[in-house]
């Protein structure tokens, strides 16, 4: 019982040291964050015709998000951000979630696009997160796709992930102090 005891003693005295080392942290990790350190382009490729424009953005059911172009000849198409090089055709509609253009620059710490943009679209959220997703049609017809998303699980990964990686620790050396041979006296 003792043995449990000090174990027990050892990880909620580690845990307390990674939670606080995760309230510790968090400022310049949630900062990172915001400045875009985390985030990157993604390549949606592009449909089988030469895009002309970008129309607009559409959310559709589970929240999924999508970009919808229109080619040279006058066709609609979609991509969503999860099926890459998927590009479906759709017949366009008058108005879309956002048309926004994209007027604010990216985050300080945000990599640049790919290469030199011809037309660019983006929609913003900043009720309970700041979610951002930027479109960009690059000058060689490809369609990119940027995303920043800092919620507030991002909080809880920081203080939870030192509170765990404290109580983890501590379970490892509370093993290795068992291990070692007792001096006999």
């Amino acid at each position: 019982m003792k043995k449990v005891l000090k174990i027990a003693l050892t990880v909620i005295a580690f845990s307390a040291f990674g939670f606080c080392g995760g309230l510790g942290v968090h400022d310049s990790l949630l900062q990172l964050f915001l400045d875009g350190a985390f985030t990157r382009w993604q390549a949606l490729g592009s449909p089988p015709q030469e895009v002309a424009k970008l129309l607009g953005i559409d959310v559709l059911y589970g929240g999924e998000i999508a970009v919808i172009v229109e080619t040279v000849s006058g066709q609609a198409y979609r991509c969503c951000t999860s099926a890459r090089n998927q590009w479906e055709v759709i017949e366009p509609r008058s108005t879309y979630q956002s048309e926004l253009d994209c007027t604010a620059p990216l985050p300080p710490r945000a990599p640049r696009p790919p290469g030199p943009i011809a037309a660019c679209i983006e929609i913003v959220a900043f009720e309970w997160v700041t979610a951002r997703t930027r479109f960009a049609l690059l000058a060689d017809g490809t369609v990119w796709t940027w995303n920043q998303h800092v919620g507030f699980e991002t909080s809880l990964y920081i203080v939870g992930g030192g509170l765990l990686g404290g109580g983890l620790l501590g379970l490892l050396i509370s093993w290795g102090m068992n291990r070692r041979p007792r001096a006999s006296l």
